[in-house]
């Protein structure tokens, strides 16, 4: 079973998170369309090459699950660009620029170490955001977080061409700054993490649109 093979490749569990935090783990930035799209998925085979599509960059600070992240990927059925590793590289915003830097693919995505993904997960995020308009620069999947025991907004894929348009900058938080300098150009993050229906899938490890642990 993928559950148990999964977290078998963990580190022993960590301390439960306590009971009185709130239900929403992460913020989310005003630019986050957060809907269920259907039908997105794959475009390409198991086994394909799209290593002129995409290119995976690991962030690693040297954390103890950096390996099980890097097997994961060599179990990715299909074939991208790197990994391409960067490591140890501070504050925040100067190593995701290296991303935006370095990237020489029409999209890349961010793999940070404490992330064990599915092996169907690079292709799932490559056929999404090639099915969806070019106003959504970054399409994000959620992942099954061990601390919380819940879904969380999780692996996320880029349009490189629209992304280094906008730095990352110091700030508190880098992320949400682009994407806030993002919205005001038009452009919107895709959160796909909802059943058809509309619900969010909360806990369930094992939906398809769940691409890992984190």
């Amino acid at each position: 079973q993928f559950r148990e093979a999964l977290h078998a490749v963990l580190r022993p569990p960590r301390p439960k998170v306590r009971e009185d935090l709130p239900a929403k783990m992460e913020p989310q930035t005003s630019a986050m369309l957060d809907q269920a799209i259907v039908g997105l998925g794959p475009v390409v085979p198991s086994g394909a090459d799209i290593s002129e599509e995409v290119t995976v960059f690991v962030l690693s600070v040297g954390g103890p699950d950096f390996l099980d992240c890097l097997a994961a990927l060599k179990k990715q059925d299909c074939k991208f660009g790197g990994p391409v590793i960067i490591a140890n590289v501070a504050p925040m915003n100067v190593s995701f620029q290296q991303m935006l830097d370095r990237c020489q693919t029409p999209y890349f995505v961010q793999v940070d170490e404490d992330m064990i993904l599915k092996p169907y997960a690079i292709r799932h995020l490559h056929g999404a955001i090639s099915q969806v308009p070019a106003r959504f620069p970054i399409v994000c999947y959620g992942l099954y977080d061990t601390l919380f025991e819940r879904n969380i907004v999780g692996v996320k894929i880029y349009r490189h061409e629209i992304l280094k348009r906008y730095p990352y900058q110091a700030s508190p938080s880098c992320e949400m700054d682009q994407a806030e300098r993002m919205k005001l150009d038009g452009y919107q993050i895709l959160l796909d993490w909802r059943e058809e229906g509309g619900g969010i899938i909360e806990k369930d490890l094992t939906h398809p649109k769940i691409l890992g642990l984190h």
